[in-house]
């Protein structure tokens, strides 16, 4: 069948891309800052299960193709140039292009079952790209039936080809944590400095095997050449104990690995619970948290992402998202956890409908740079309790200072719709995973074939301003002002953490006063103000031009940073009695 006749299509020799950008679904929106743009597809029986970035420039996405036998599944990925917002180009005249790319691993054929080939993890960085996920037929086993094993798989960001279109790896490493040599595969994969932060190194984490009627969690460290450091096993290895290491994060020198624990399984679903393991960039266990969730699926289906806090010192937090069997909505809701660094549990929320709802996907925007009121979570899945279909992609937007769900998103149409990951970049936000209901690419495949999808929305855009603190009138604690005074009321700018005042703040843009607009200010100087060793901005305004009334209770200053950022700080003050 020439496909190319129905939509625009990108053959590459052996390998084909088909890319669709016309909207074959129905879409559904809420009322807060995402705006859908437009779905991409590509080829039949392929789904996508992950997704990196490099540099906001360039998108790589990992997933599945799957060919009947004796040809054999494979793994792939794809690369797309962004513009300059992090948007894929609309046109698809644009196609193909050098920095445009699709592959499968490994050169075929392979002769494995649709699910024994696979990434299901991607870390892009200046030194290359990195998938973690399993082979069949790449990988050795000794004892009994030949099964899939684990895989870590190194390429160029520009890998080269093959001539039938498949990629040429740098390396690949083949563990066998085992000696039962069952099933063995990573499921996530991170990349992060260690404490010192003068080393970088990989985290993968997966499940083994180790014996007929157990699954166990692992995790292993490797450098970026692939060489193993350490690897541990997470989970309890005695019969009918069953765990799942789904997901990893790294924080600030410690890895964080989301799963499940099934002990024992024979139990049944009464006994899931979603798990936390922290370990240090040295093996260590430093703790493990868990609670009680569903998730479907021999694997468990979740994910983790973590986060710096606003100007601090590097402290963070960690979210957890996943499911809930007889949630409060009562079907199976999402279930979404908040973490600090020492596992205290912060928050604990759930979102759903009445029938099935599970998240498989977590990315954030920058909160260490983004003032609360702008920060985000973005949330993905699939609900069978809101959409169109018998299975619908779900973005969820959530506030991460208490978990509240600010607008849901909903993308599908008459059949199955999947979404695996989520990742944001620069002001866009991209979701992969795979459809059924494309009927518009090609009809007689409607509901028969998975085709993965790529969904792209744009952030709207949020006026937020930089919250600074200020000290009016350091070393006096009521702060006493007299509208009619002729002279100047100090303010210090504190600085705090990694705002360093002095150096952020666009001075000639400062305002000062009642309603904070009034044009006062007089100078500013930098000062350690309360001797903490920082330079804080010292700044004083003219008391006549800030305009404070007799009721006033508080002063207002308001600003730029350089980069243009608003900001605005108050603090308290105390109107002289009778003043004139």
């Amino acid at each position: 069948m020439d496909l190319t006749r129905r939509r625009t299509a990108v053959v590459l020799t052996g390998f084909m891309l088909l890319l669709a950008s016309v909207p074959t679904a129905q879409v559904a929106e809420g009322e807060e800052g995402l705006e859908f743009k437009r779905p991409f597809y590509s080829g039949p029986t392929q789904r996508g299960t992950s997704l990196a970035f490099q540099n906001a420039s360039d998108l790589y996405w990992a997933g599945v193709s799957e060919s009947p036998l004796p040809w054999g599944s494979f793994a792939m990925a794809v690369s797309y140039k962004l513009d300059s917002s992090g948007a894929m180009p609309m046109r698809l005249s644009e196609w193909p292009q050098p920095e445009h790319w699709s592959f499968g691993w490994p050169a075929g054929p392979t002769g494995s079952g649709p699910n024994d080939e696979a990434f299901d993890g991607i870390v892009a960085t200046r030194g290359g790209l990195f998938f973690a996920g399993r082979s069949r037929s790449q990988t050795q086993d000794g004892v009994g039936d030949k099964e899939h094993k684990a895989v870590l798989v190194k390429f160029p960001l520009t890998p080269s080809k093959t001539a039938s279109g498949f990629g040429i790896e740098e390396w690949v490493v083949k563990p066998n944590f085992f000696t039962y040599r069952g099933n063995e595969s990573f499921l996530g994969l991170a990349f992060g400095a260690d404490r010192s932060g003068a080393a970088h190194y990989l985290y993968a984490s997966g499940y083994g095997q180790t014996n007929g009627v157990n699954n166990t969690a692992l995790l292993a460290q490797y450098t970026s050449e692939g060489t193993l450091r350490w690897s541990r096993v997470l989970g309890n290895t005695g019969w009918f104990m069953s765990s799942f290491g789904t997901a990893v994060t790294t924080l600030n020198g410690d890895a964080y690995v989301a799963g499940l624990t099934h002990y024992p399984y024979y139990l049944g679903s009464s006994s899931l619970r979603l798990a936390l393991w922290k370990y240090d960039d040295a093996g260590n266990q430093l703790w493990v948290r868990s609670q009680p969730g569903f998730l479907p699926g021999w694997r468990g289906a979740m994910a983790v992402t973590a986060t710096r806090r606003y100007q601090s010192t590097g402290e963070g937090d960690i979210y957890v998202v996943g499911g809930l069997k007889n949630g409060p909505q009562g079907g199976t809701d999402v279930l979404m956890v908040k973490y600090d660094e020492a596992g205290n549990l912060l928050w604990r929320t759930t979102w759903g409908g009445a029938a099935e709802d599970i998240a498989h996907g977590v990315a954030a925007n920058d909160h260490a740079r983004t003032p609360p009121e702008g920060q985000r979570l973005y949330v993905t899945g699939t609900t069978h309790s809101f959409g169109s279909g018998a299975a619908d992609m779900f973005v969820l937007e959530v506030n991460p200072a208490d978990g509240s769900v600010l607008a849901h998103y909903t993308f599908g149409g008459a059949y199955d719709d999947v979404a695996w990951g989520i990742q944001k970049v620069g002001s866009h936000v991209y979701v992969i995973g795979e459809s059924k209901s494309v009927q518009q690419i090609v009809p007689e495949y409607e509901g028969r074939f998975n085709y993965m999808t790529l969904l792209m929305y744009k952030i709207k855009p949020v006026e937020t301003s930089l919250t600074v603190q200020i000290d009016i009138k350091p070393n006096t604690t009521e702060n006493r002002v007299n509208p009619k005074s002729q002279g100047k009321i100090p303010v210090a700018i504190l600085s705090t953490g990694r705002f360093a005042a002095p150096e952020v703040v666009k001075q000639d843009t400062l305002t000062f006063g009642r309603a904070g607009t009034e044009q006062s200010l007089a100078f500013c100087k930098p000062e350690d103000v309360n001797a903490d060793g920082q330079l804080d901005l010292m700044c004083h305004f003219e008391t006549e031009q800030a305009a404070f009334e007799m009721n006033d209770t508080q002063g207002i200053l308001k600003g730029l940073t350089r980069t243009g950022t608003p900001l605005k700080g108050v603090d308290s003050i105390s109107i002289v009695p009778g003043a004139r």
